[in-house]
């Protein structure tokens, strides 16, 4: 695997503790907004991140709202070593 991938995750919590809910189940933006206690444009802004670096992807691209994220191979093995 990508050890720079890792080391992008473990430099942000917030990362680190969006990929643990997600790591649950698909959520969206706002669901991983509340749960975790941090603005909507933030959370939006760490999915962009974790998406470019294919940690997650959006399963859903085509709606507009509610679009739902989950964590890929690589990000489900970031989060075995999170641990």
């Amino acid at each position: 695997m990508n050890w720079n991938k890792y080391a992008f995750v473990i430099s942000s919590n917030h990362r680190q503790r969006i990929l643990k809910e997600l790591h649950e189940k698909p959520r969206t933006p706002s669901e991983l907004a509340e749960e975790l206690d941090l603005s909507i444009s933030h959370v939006s802004n760490l999915l962009k991140g974790l998406k470019n670096e294919k940690i997650v992807e959006c399963i859903t691209p085509d709606k507009k709202k509610g679009r739902l994220y989950k964590i890929t191979d690589s990000g489900k093995w970031i989060v075995k070593r999170l641990d």
